[in-house]
């Protein structure tokens, strides 16, 4: 799992993956999976006990156990997700359940309306084209809502920071600056004023207005 969104409303969770999968989950219905956990079966311990402050401790510990929830519903991808995001506020027409989802099949999301339950597969509202093969020496890209939930904001391999509308799917801004020497994994924007902040894999920070 590489990211947990918890939704502004309090029980939907979405968890993203190296599987290439997004779940979304119900986390009122996760105590009851907790109460059918099984025990998982494990080899037995080569180690003998030992005496730990004049008690006798074995080496077997309590058994580990699997965890079995059912999500409400999962979104396959193309390939493995390295976030899952959901909207701040009401994003273009799609309630406060609309969720990003940022992959490395060179794919934003946008999904709409989730959280309904029903087990099945949605298909996203938005698919967003955007180049997410970072390699491995450039920390994968995490596209985040703007602050309004009208907006994707991304890093971009051009040492941009890429703005998309988030009903059309169109790139309508793309931020640079010649101290922008490294590219933008990491961004935000601020909630309230027309700032964003990028993070580079040269330790920097670097502040937009």
């Amino acid at each position: 799992i590489n990211t947990l969104s918890a939704h502004a409303g309090g029980h939907l969770l979405a968890s993203a993956s190296t599987d290439a999968s997004v779940r979304i989950w119900d986390v009122r219905k996760l105590r009851d999976a907790l109460l059918q956990i099984e025990p998982l079966e494990m080899d037995p311990p080569e180690m003998g006990p030992s005496q730990i402050g004049g008690e006798q401790i074995g080496a077997r510990g309590p058994s580990p156990q699997v965890f079995k929830a059912k999500p409400l519903c999962s979104l396959p991808l193309g390939a493995s997700s390295q976030s899952a995001v959901w909207a701040p506020v009401a994003a273009a027409g799609g309630g406060l359940t609309s969720l990003l989802v940022t992959s490395f099949d060179n794919q934003l999301a946008i999904y709409r309306n989730l959280g309904g339950g029903g087990g099945g597969a949605p298909a996203p509202a938005v698919v967003i084209r955007h180049n997410t093969q970072t390699g491995r020496w450039v920390v994968p890209f995490r596209a985040e809502w703007t602050s309004a939930g009208d907006g994707v904001l991304v890093g971009g391999m051009s040492r941009t920071a890429d703005v998309y509308d988030s009903a059309t799917g169109s790139r309508f801004a793309s931020f640079s600056s010649e101290h922008l020497t490294a590219i933008p994994s990491r961004n935000a924007a601020h909630p309230t004023l027309p700032v964003l902040a990028c993070g580079t894999n040269s330790g920097r920070v670097h502040i937009l207005r």
